[in-house]
């Protein structure tokens, strides 16, 4: 790593006179390494780009707003920033963002980073070992190449910090809780954050009621659904882990305990079982095609384990959106959004079909492709919402505010 020159001092920055133009928000994941530019001005971005397949056996891709650049070495984080480093050289930006996906019960809140934030977040390796390394190793690197810079954490976990007791704690003894922090945290947080704020400020801007019981899906490879009472979160699908919860691209969500009892009895290993439950599941475990939902929703009416991973795919939502319209005490909107939550009429209409007595009802007419921004799809009293998500603008925002406060 090439250290940049400080700018005085020991490396550190004033507060009251730090005036954020651009920031860099930096998503450094198990295998890739992506980042964004912002222009706080216009919140539109300057350049985004990304390494993958970082440490992979095949050399890693470096791409940069959305055309492949090289194949590059990337062995490990260090490697791929080395990449990146010419593109972040070309522009200038006041602060560093970080997603990081796990903050315990600890930070509910955007945080600046100091070695104390960085011995925290390390004690929570072990709740999330594939997401939280990378993080912290991000966190670090630019620590050590923009001394001068201001770096700040903002949490997958933060916004579902609202969560009742009843509705975290597990049926588990609750010693378990107090000694290794098993309950529920949930992910997806910056995503259902940003995708409900720009609801309301949609309804604000149009004179239109807020709707106060809301559920949100976030559709990608990865998926959950939350429950959002008033603006604050009262429940949500993913758990201890980022497993629970909805059927995905290839994780099992919810299922029977037990079943890995019968597995282990059976002959099979602790990690094949965490293979089958994370890496083998979900769309693409039933479909035995891919979990490439586009791919397997283009089959849908060719394919019969196509059709069967998509329907239990939406039976799965469906089901939640009932269960979070009890615990809500009815439900005055829906968000979708993510990849396939914002790109696949199917899985709106799918999802969305028989649950007229909610007050839920599809347009066929509105319901159609979807060109980014905001949209509403139905025709009962229950909105509909499309929102593109935006994890990027949320994390670089929370910067602002923090730096500025």
């Amino acid at each position: 790593l090439r250290k940049r020159s400080k700018i005085g001092g020991k490396g550190q920055y004033s507060m009251r006179t730090h005036n954020i133009n651009n920031v860099l928000v930096l998503n450094s994941g198990s295998s890739s390494l992506k980042f964004v530019i912002l222009d706080m001005e216009s919140q539109l971005n300057l350049v985004r780009g990304s390494v993958s397949k970082i440490g992979e056996p095949s050399a890693a891709l470096l791409k940069i707003d959305g055309k492949q650049n090289s194949n590059i070495t990337a062995n490990n984080h260090s490697q791929a920033f080395d990449a990146i480093l010419p593109v972040l050289n070309d522009y200038k930006f006041d602060v560093i963002g970080h997603r990081v996906v796990h903050g315990g019960e600890k930070y509910s809140t955007a945080v600046l980073v100091d070695s104390d934030v960085i011995k925290d977040l390390e004690q929570l390796n072990k709740l999330a070992p594939l997401h939280n390394p990378p993080n912290i190793s991000g966190i670090k690197t630019t620590r050590l190449l923009y001394p001068n810079l201001p770096n700040v954490a903002v949490f997958d976990t933060a916004f579902h910090s609202t969560i009742p007791k009843e509705a975290y704690l597990y049926g588990l003894p609750l010693e378990l809780y107090q000694r290794h922090g098993i309950r529920r945290y949930g992910f997806h947080g910056l995503s259902h954050y940003f995708v409900y704020q720009e609801m309301v400020k949609h309804c604000e801007h149009t004179n239109q009621e807020v709707p106060s019981k809301v559920v949100s899906i976030h559709l990608g490879n990865g998926c959950s659904a939350t429950a959002i009472l008033n603006g604050k979160v009262i429940d949500t699908s993913m758990g201890f882990t980022p497993l629970e919860g909805l059927l995905m691209g290839t994780r099992s969500g919810d299922i029977d305990p037990s079943i890995i009892f019968y597995l282990l009895e059976n002959g099979y290993t602790q990690n094949q079982i965490i293979n089958i439950l994370q890496k083998q599941s979900g769309v693409l475990g039933i479909s035995g095609q891919s979990n490439d939902i586009k791919e397997i929703t283009d089959k849908y009416n060719t394919s019969e384990r196509a059709k069967l991973s998509i329907d239990i795919y939406a039976y799965r939502i469906k089901k939640y959106i009932g269960a979070y319209t009890a615990a809500l005490g009815g439900v005055s909107a829906v968000i979708f959004t993510g990849g396939v939550g914002q790109n696949s009429s199917l899985i709106r209409e799918l999802v969305c079909s028989n649950m007229n007595s909610f007050g839920i009802r599809i347009d066929s007419g509105m319901n159609t492709k979807f060109e980014g921004g905001i949209k509403i799809v139905s025709s009962d009293k229950c909105k509909v919402f499309v929102v593109e998500t935006n994890e990027e603008l949320v994390i670089a925002r929370k910067c602002v505010e923090l730096i500025e406060k």
